[in-house]
């Protein structure tokens, strides 16, 4: 018969710190560890002590190291983001247990990518300076769009939503700005940014379809610019003036993504009278030439072009009336893929940079990049630009 495992004496307040760290109940706790509700309560009480393989189980189901619970006290850690994801008259809702625990993870990455590219004495992002509220979202867009360096004809050239992702997502790399991407709820965020510290952060919601991803990510480079990371929504029904920064951020995003004279020089629009009488497919088709959501082709054009208010509010509900198609189902990603399409190409070769300058150990290069041994092969073919099997 095993041994019964030891007991472990253990700070209540950092078993407190912990499931409250992961917005998770007592109840919660109590379910994942199959024990009862008094023993958890007793635990955080300070009148029982969990045994080391209970010890373990909560710091799996809390995503800690099991190190941590032997601390004196909590330890201090960085806020979560601010919140940007508020309607007038209601509270932010509360982040799942997943979100917060995604949050950590960027923070971490963050910090890991700090610290590699210090003791490589890379530079860090060079940011403009300048930018406020007050500052025009066109003329933002403008300079950033030079900055960034693909031209319109670039872009129109890209085969389809996908290659304009991975391409964009590339050139903000080159600005030493880290760009992550992680399953989330539609409901919680549709991305967020890190600006707290260099350098910067974006993450994008893996879920969301691909024209949503390209917009968040120029909607959070926005906050970057503004040096005001947070948790975002940024659906077209939310934004309203009393969110400010999210109405300077979607307009930075579509001025980005569809300049004001490459909008108009589009064949569809040459010597249109009546805009708002443009069809649904001439939008997709629009939508398509610059990679976008007819959502932010439709929001140009009322920026642009004499669209009566009530003509666009119109056709914006009636699309939001219709749920989008069921994604399709592909084939699942190996480690090596999810590891690139999650860390991004950036940090994965800063990874291996340090690893080849003996900066870090292999061990832990690869919990950095979350893979085992046999996928550092295919990491390495993916970024040479190859395939894997």
């Amino acid at each position: 018969m095993p041994s019964k495992s030891p007991t472990v004496e253990v700070n209540p307040a950092l078993l407190i710190w912990a499931r409250e760290s992961v917005a998770a109940t007592v109840d919660d706790v109590a379910a994942r560890l199959r024990i009862s509700v008094e023993t958890v309560k007793k635990w955080e009480a300070g009148e029982e002590s969990p045994s080391l393989r209970e010890l373990e189980a909560l710091a799996a189901f809390c995503k800690r190291p099991l190190a941590a619970f032997l601390l004196a006290q909590p330890p201090h850690e960085t806020p979560l983001p601010d919140d940007f994801r508020t309607l007038p008259g209601k509270p932010p809702a509360a982040l799942s247990r997943k979100a917060r625990i995604i949050i950590r993870r960027a923070m971490r990455l963050q910090r890991l990518a700090a610290g590699l590219m210090s003791e490589m004495a890379l530079p860090a992002s060079q940011r403009m300076v300048g930018v406020s509220l007050s500052s025009s979202a066109e003329d933002v867009a403008c300079g950033e769009r030079a900055r960034v360096g693909i031209p319109v004809e670039q872009q129109t050239r890209w085969r389809n939503n996908y290659e304009a992702f991975r391409a964009w997502r590339r050139a903000l790399e080159r600005l030493n700005i880290f760009v992550f991407g992680f399953p989330m709820s539609m409901d919680e965020a549709r991305g967020f940014s890190l600006t707290e510290a260099d350098p910067p952060v974006i993450v994008v919601n893996s879920s969301d379809i691909i024209t949503a991803r390209i917009f968040t990510l120029f909607h959070e480079y926005a906050h970057i610019l503004l040096h005001a990371g947070g948790l975002c929504l940024h659906e077209e029904a939310r934004i309203t003036e009393h969110l400010p920064i999210e109405s300077f951020c979607n307009r930075f995003a579509g001025h980005f993504l569809v300049p004001r004279d490459a909008l108009l020089g589009d064949v569809r629009l040459r010597g249109c009278s009546e805009p708002a009488a443009l069809t649904d497919a001439d939008l997709r088709a629009i939508a398509s030439r610059f990679k976008v959501s007819r959502y932010v082709v439709w929001r140009r054009l009322s920026e642009t072009l004499p669209i009566p208010k009530r003509a666009y509010w119109d056709r914006v509900e009636r699309w939001l009336a219709v749920p989008l198609p069921p994604r399709k189902e592909v084939r699942a990603p190996s480690r090596a893929e999810r590891c690139l399409r999650q860390r991004g190409r950036k940090f994965a070769s800063l990874v291996f940079e340090a690893k080849g300058q003996n900066l870090v150990t292999y061990r832990d290069a690869l919990d950095y990049l979350g893979v085992w041994p046999q996928d550092v092969g295919n990491i390495e073919t993916l970024l040479r630009g190859g395939r894997v099997k």
